[in-house]
């Protein structure tokens, strides 16, 4: 008998202070102390992505938290997501998040908007919580595409050309 896939959770975003990350980092720490095999793909390059590297090699999370600098390409990891993580700490939405929660890919979000599993920010436990729960019923669902404007919005986001 196969074993399952992991359950992939990804945030795309700019890595600044704003935008949470270790956050995000120890919540999948905490959703795999649940017992849910997850793995975490952080999109994203910039001033934090040092700190991100880090606190996954702190956590003993290295193969399992991926920090990917963005570019085209990006669109393929999103497809294959089970959640969307968007743990920002500034109330800043996430037009990625609105355009996936459209699509019906889960997102955990720590800004509440129709559509999403809303968490307080810095609250990595109840975060990892929602992760576990989320993503623990997820085994690979089959390939989403993803519409031209879910796409845009993302690649507007990342700064991508």
């Amino acid at each position: 008998m196969r074993a399952m896939a992991s359950a992939l959770a990804v945030t795309a975003g700019l890595l600044t202070w704003e935008l949470g990350i270790e956050f995000a980092i120890v919540a999948v720490a905490f959703a795999r102390a649940e017992g849910v095999d997850l793995r975490y793909d952080i999109v994203g390059d910039g001033p934090e992505r040092d700190r991100a590297l880090y606190t996954a090699f702190d956590l003993g999370l290295e193969g399992v938290v991926c920090v990917i600098r963005p570019d085209r390409s990006v669109v393929g990891r999103l497809a294959e997501a089970d959640v969307f993580l968007w743990p920002d700490l500034t109330g800043r939405s996430s037009s990625a998040a609105r355009e996936l929660a459209a699509l019906g890919i889960d997102v955990v979000s720590t800004v509440p908007a129709t559509g999403v599993h809303f968490v307080p920010p810095r609250d990595p436990a109840l975060m990892g919580s929602s992760l576990a729960s989320v993503a623990g019923g997820h085994r690979r669902p089959a390939q989403r595409a993803l519409g031209s404007h879910a796409v845009d919005a993302i690649l507007e986001e990342l700064g991508c050309e």
